[in-house]
């Protein structure tokens, strides 16, 4: 059984290419094997040059270009092209050898699982038929596995590079609303660089992964993963509670699970007894869980407990993939917001120099994932009440309340004009006429005030005047947009260099209920992301958090599904 220890979370804090070495050669104590293809001798004469000009000139578009049964050519012109430049001279295959090279680059096509990639997708069990066919002495059957092999070789260094580079799915198909931020390379031209330059092609896919230390650890996170044993769900009921002191026939089990996350030290004794070394361990699972670290062993802690083997590799899959979309590098000041997390934290420097919890957007309104801008702030903001809360909120209060508007300071305008909502038959009214504006107070849902970076889902960071929402570990209660914890704190933070604001004058302005506008000096980078799956950057801790909107499912999904394109 293979252990997640305190001093694993702690070595995942350490640099990318530390983290490459061990995911290429070794895992915690175990050698990764695959087949190794040995060089092979071919045809006493082969014209490639030949060969590979007809069978390139059979490949026809992607959606058309079937090579082989089964095995598509995903990118049919790039192929073409970079052939045709070439004038046919093969890549992979050198006189009548399959050199070393081309060998370690199919084991690189099978180490695309450490990155949570499919092997598939790269052709990687066809290659290898193709290598056994040429080893046949039928000359019928070594021609065409030759042309096919060179083809389908550059074919999977093509796809994987791209995959490797900006991702395997589209988050924009699959109704994921995350604004890809890498921009795919021309794999034609890493191909050709490569072989100009002799560079491996396996260090030249390596170059094209995310560069930060969060993936390789992540990468290193799978690793460990992949080698444990499957557990058996914990049975329970649901009004469980255990704590320091009791005796109980499930606490033996509670310590065999938490050996193995690594938060109670293997050389614990497995009894019964909930002792403190116990509690202490329970808290750092919660801690790691985003629970409240209470030490206390409910349901939440046994549900946790329960998830997966599976679904925990599929995790961490997930996050892998979202880290192909982001950018390559966020910069050095920068504000991200994580949102399974419930987390808004400033960095400077590259240094942390704020956090603070938030509330996201419910499932039905996800907050969205992309990155933009925070450019000014507002002190006393009106709240324009969306048009979706309008149709179906708003009006149901309206028709039950005739007082509605007056009652709760909301004005209504058509065009520019106000209007007298009592005057308006709003069970027939076109509500696109219209919009809502609720007056500046600390009872307004935006609060006393609002952190903007204009963007196209209209979300923005702002105050609330529900401060109990906080209380609870879970919070995802939002129409979509950010509340922050404590609003003015975090203005403070982002003016603390502006000499013309201070805290008075922030307190006197939002004492005069008046709407104001506060530029920033210099807009500060604002990253939205979803992280269920990561490692503290302080503690070296490994924290997974709950798929509350279900996108790690739907990517999880589609990366263990062969690319059909």
């Amino acid at each position: 059984m293979l252990y997640l220890s305190a001093c694993i979370f702690k070595y995942l804090k350490k640099t990318a290419p530390e983290f490459f070495f061990l995911t290429h050669f070794y895992i915690a104590g175990t050698f990764l094997f695959t087949p190794v293809l040995q060089a092979q001798t071919f045809a006493p004469t082969v014209d490639m040059p030949g060969l590979l000009r007809t069978k390139t000139e059979q490949v026809q578009d992607s959606v058309q270009s079937y090579l082989l049964p089964g095995e598509r050519i995903c990118n049919a012109q790039a192929v073409k092209d970079f052939y045709t430049q070439r004038n046919y001279a093969p890549v992979w295959l050198v006189g009548r050898f399959f050199p070393q090279q081309s060998q370690e680059f199919v084991q690189c096509i099978y180490n695309s699982r450490l990155s949570g990639l499919l092997p598939a997708d790269y052709h990687y069990e066809t290659i290898q038929q193709l290598v056994q066919t040429t080893q046949s002495n039928t000359e019928a059957d070594i021609l065409p596995a030759l042309a096919d092999l060179e083809l389908l070789m550059t074919d999977a260094f093509m796809q994987l590079g791209k995959h490797l580079q900006s991702g395997k799915i589209n988050p924009e198909k699959i109704a994921i609303t995350w604004k890809p931020q890498r921009l795919p390379f021309n794999m034609q031209l890493v191909l050709s660089q490569a072989v100009t330059s002799g560079t491996p092609f396996c260090a030249a896919l390596q170059s094209l992964e995310p560069q930060q230390p969060e993936y390789a650890q992540l990468k290193q996170l799978l690793q460990i993963y992949e080698n444990l044993a499957p557990w058996e769900p914990l049975q329970t009921s649901w009004n469980l509670l255990l704590q320091k002191g009791d005796r109980n026939p499930l606490v033996p089990e509670v310590r065999k699970r938490l050996q193995i996350t690594g938060d109670l030290s293997p050389d614990a004794p497995v009894t019964d007894v909930f002792d403190k070394e116990l509690e202490t361990a329970v808290m750092l699972f919660q801690r790691r869980h985003g629970l409240y670290y209470d030490g206390l062993v409910r349901s939440n802690v046994i549900n946790e407990l329960n998830v997966s083997l599976p679904a925990r590799i599929n995790q961490i899959k997930a996050n892998l993939e979202r880290w192909r979309w982001a950018p390559d590098t966020w910069g050095s000041t920068y504000v991200l917001v994580n949102v399974p997390e419930y987390r808004l934290t400033m960095y400077e420097d590259g240094v942390k120099s704020y956090s603070e919890a938030i509330i996201v957007g419910r499932e039905n309104y996800p907050t969205p994932s992309f990155s933009d801008s925070i450019t000014y702030m507002v002190l006393n903001p009106y709240w324009y009440v969306p048009a979706s809360i309008v149709k179906n909120e708003l009006m149901k209060e309206v028709h039950s309340d005739a007082n509605y508007f007056i009652n709760n300071d909301i004005n209504v305008y058509k065009g520019n004009k106000r209007v007298d909502p009592t005057t308006v038959d709003w069970q027939k009214a076109d509500l696109t006429q219209y919009y809502f504006r609720q007056g500046a107070s600390a009872y307004n849902p935006m609060g006393v005030v609002k952190f903007m970076f204009p963007n196209q889902y209209d979300i923005y960071l702002h105050d609330t005047p529900s401060r109990e929402l906080f209380n609870n570990s879970r919070r995802s209660y939002s129409h979509g947009c950010v509340r922050i914890n404590q609003p003015l704190e975090f203005a403070l933070h982002l003016l603390r260099n502006d000499p013309s604001w201070n805290k008075e004058r922030i307190e006197t302005v939002i004492h005069s209920q008046k709407e104001t506008i506060v530029n920033l000096k210099t807009p500060i980078p604002i990253y939205l992301v979803y992280q269920t799956a990561f490692v503290d950057p302080e503690s070296g801790e490994v924290n997974f958090r709950e798929d509350i909107y279900g996108w790690d499912k739907k990517i999880a999904q589609l990366l263990a599904e062969k690319t059909n394109f």
